[in-house]
């Protein structure tokens, strides 16, 4: 009387070795029969399957260990499908077993917004960026969801996700909050396969587009540390405030010839139209932000002025001071740099002679009071000798 046999069961691979990409004669799992004849000694082989067209010749089972039998890699198939025989030697002690090794899973490693359609003012139900999921399973489809932070506060309120875009769900301004932080889950949905990231959406910087002068005021004649003009930046990002310097390059010949306060520029030499009439400075702008920079060459062109008179009072009435017509002022003094002003009494002789004047001829001679009288006067300068009388009234 023979002991009745126990067909095997079942077929099952344990201690898989499974990655993305498998050399030849690697091992790959280990193969156990389920036998309720625990002493069965059982065969592997591989056999044909009724059923399915199998993938046995990539592999080769060696005594109950299956390797790969040539290099393959999972990213271009996703599954491969063996059939498996066990014999345990006895009376109807076969079994066979089709077997499928999955592709193992590789969870994202990164979510990203690409496209992002970012502007300083962003209306209700706009939309904002793709989002994408990095991940070495290529073909694997993501479901892309918001969820909290453990740590931060974050603004997934403002947004909407569809899909695989983001959009706003409100209207916002980057002016009035620079920058919103989202919390984004990815699932591909096999094991292990969910990734989360907060995502900072930072203010969009406009690069400033021109360096602009305004209330341009050069001519000849002007005297060192003179007003020239206001700088100003063409921004989009009107709250932004700009700096400015004088840059090295291409145009930048006469950068020492003027300096820069604040947002004016100054001269520093005194302007002659007849030996130099255009003057090249480079300016950079610098809105302090990223790619926040703007350079441009700026021609300035002298304007040639020649005075045509001197505008000056007639009189002055130096005693007693109070204020009105105590000095002799040229209001147009500046017309005329480096002149040279001689003032001389009826007799022709010379009481007063000074270089640059500075509007400070208070009717002395030598630190002595002239009497009252009328003088005569010379202002000579490049353009030539301006003359006229001034008279001197003591009360």
């Amino acid at each position: 009387i023979l002991n009745p046999n126990e067909t095997p069961t079942d077929i099952t691979l344990s201690g898989a070795n499974l990655n993305k990409s498998i050399k030849n004669n690697t091992f790959i799992a280990k193969v156990k029969s389920i036998d309720a004849d625990l002493t069965d000694i059982h065969l592997h082989t591989f056999t044909t399957s009724s059923t399915i067209s199998n993938d046995n010749a990539a592999f080769v089972l060696r005594n109950d260990s299956l390797f790969s039998s040539e290099t393959y890699n999972f990213v271009q198939k996703g599954e491969y499908v063996i059939t498996i025989k066990t014999d345990d030697g006895k009376f109807n002690g076969i079994f066979q077993k089709d077997i499928t090794i999955l592709n193992p899973n590789f969870k994202a490693t990164d979510i990203t917004l690409s496209g992002a359609n970012l502007n300083k003012s962003i209306k209700n139900n706009t939309f904002i960026a793709k989002v994408k999921s990095i991940d070495a399973d290529l073909t694997d489809i993501h479901l892309h969801t918001f969820t909290t932070s453990s740590t931060i506060s974050n603004d997934n309120a403002a947004f909407v996700l569809r899909n695989d875009s983001l959009f706003s769900s409100e209207t916002y301004n980057f002016v009035q909050k620079g920058e919103y932080i989202i919390t984004i889950k990815t699932d591909d949905g096999k094991f292990n396969g969910i990734f989360q990231k907060d995502i900072t959406i930072l203010n969009p910087n406009e690069t400033p587009t021109d360096i602009l002068l305004e209330n341009l005021k050069l001519r000849e004649g002007n005297l060192p540390n003179t007003f020239i003009a206001i700088l100003k930046s063409t921004d989009l990002d009107v709250e932004d405030k700009h700096i400015y310097t004088f840059v090295n390059g291409e145009g930048s010949a006469d950068n020492q010839d003027f300096t820069i306060k604040g947002d004016s520029l100054f001269s520093n030499i005194t302007f002659d139209f007849e030996s130099k009439k255009l003057y090249s400075i480079r300016l950079k702008t610098n809105d302090s932000r990223f790619n926040g920079t703007f350079e441009k060459v700026i021609i300035l062109d002298i304007l040639d002025y020649t005075p045509s008179k001197v505008d000056a009072d007639n009189i002055i009435s130096p005693t007693p001071p109070d204020g009105i017509n105590d000095v002799w002022v040229i209001r147009n003094i500046q017309d005329f740099p480096n002149s040279k002003l001689s003032i001389f009494n009826e007799a022709g002789i010379l009481v007063y002679s000074t270089t640059k004047y500075e509007n400070n001829w208070d009717g002395t001679s030598n630190g002595s009071e002239l009497p009252s009288s009328t003088y005569y006067y010379v202002l000579s300068s490049v353009e030539g000798d301006f003359t006229g009388f001034i008279s001197i009234i003591r009360r």
